[in-house]
């Protein structure tokens, strides 16, 4: 009996000196902890915001006093001091984009609600005060969500289902995109090049598609297509010089005119910055903001990254978030949508 102990007792022993052999490695080396860039708490803007009683589907800043809103109702201007309804000429048209061509010549595309709640698209041209209206031709309820001034003649608009527009000075060329429940955004890179970028959804074989074409006068022209992970796709955003979007949800990407090429991680940052990503804009990838969609605006200058704002509304919900920088100012828009209110922002750089 006492011998059975005894080799109860030295087995019991062995196989804790096994596992903290296992366990316990000296000559393992522990892997580092990761390090993240670090966020600056010392604001480089001073922030005062503007509210408006109105929700936001698209907008733009040309300057300090022309900004526009497309409220996917009426259409507003914002001049510095105060927001102000223009006068569209029409009660049954609802502005969900906006494509400033200058102050002068301002482009709204939109649809007209008729009274058995079908929809027509239709694009005004306000310009010194004076709208112009363009109904475009469809066989079905559309409405434009994407838009781009040529010129005070010429424009693109494309329709929520994925119908392209080309007006010429009084001639329309129409072309179906195939790309239904996608997203539409149109930008003008810095070498002239008008590109067309369209995330295409589909949930039957979870994937989804992001293409690139060039327009050419009235021409579309295929300029390459990559097939993601169902939630890979991105909205793009134009950050002065560059088109960025963010990909397999941690990598930001730079479209070089053919190819998109990764050049930021956003796990990077120190994680307690981090609440998803939601709107982008900046002068170019070196100098550049973004919102969290439940977290804070992160402002990279001079290759170091600051945190903006800890208190402020989130940014909602709209068909186009962007950031716009314009000399010393940066603005972006939060908004509670179903409050019907927009909350615009205003950064000035402080003085060094």
């Amino acid at each position: 009996m006492y011998k059975c102990r005894l080799v109860n007792i030295v087995l019991l022993l062995s196989l804790v000196v096994i596992l903290n052999s296992c366990t316990d490695n000296p000559t393992e080396p522990k892997p580092e902890p990761k390090q993240y860039i670090p966020v600056d708490t010392a604001r480089r803007y001073d922030w005062t915001y503007k509210t408006g009683t109105f929700p936001t589907s698209d907008y733009y800043v040309l300057d300090t006093s022309n900004i526009y809103f497309a409220t996917g109702g009426i259409a507003v201007k914002y001049d510095g001091n105060q927001f102000i309804t223009l006068n569209m000429g029409d009660n049954r048209f609802y502005a969900q984009t906006v494509s400033p061509l200058n102050k002068e010549c301002v482009f709204f595309g939109g649809e007209k609600r008729g009274e058995n709640f079908d929809y027509i698209p239709v694009v005004k041209r306000y310009m010194n005060g004076i709208v112009d209206t363009y109904i475009l031709p469809s066989d079905t309820n559309e409405t434009i969500f994407c838009m781009f001034a040529v010129s005070q003649e010429k424009f693109w608009a494309i329709s929520r289902r994925g119908v392209a527009y080309y007006y010429n000075n009084g001639s329309i060329e129409v072309n179906d995109l195939h790309s239904r429940n996608s997203g539409h955004f149109i930008y003008l890179t810095p070498e002239g090049r008008l590109l067309l970028f369209i995330n295409s959804y589909y949930p039957s074989t979870s994937k989804s598609v992001t293409t690139v074409k060039e327009l050419i006068n009235d021409n579309i022209i295929g300029i390459s297509s990559d097939t993601l992970n169902f939630y890979d796709a991105k909205i793009i955003y134009q950050v002065g010089q560059d088109i960025i979007t963010l990909r397999d949800e941690e990598n930001l990407y730079y479209f070089d005119g053919y190819n998109w090429i990764k050049f930021f991680n956003y796990n990077d940052l120190d994680p307690y910055f981090t609440r998803g990503f939601f709107a982008v804009g900046g002068k170019s990838r070196n100098e550049f903001m973004f919102l969290g969609s439940m977290g804070y605006p992160l402002l990279f200058k001079d290759n170091k990254w600051s945190c903006e704002l800890f208190n402020y509304y989130g940014p909602g919900g709209y068909t186009h978030p962007r950031v716009f920088f314009y000399d010393d100012r940066i603005y972006f828009i939060a908004q509670n949508y179903q409050a019907y209110i927009t909350h615009l922002y205003k950064g000035k750089l402080k003085n060094k």
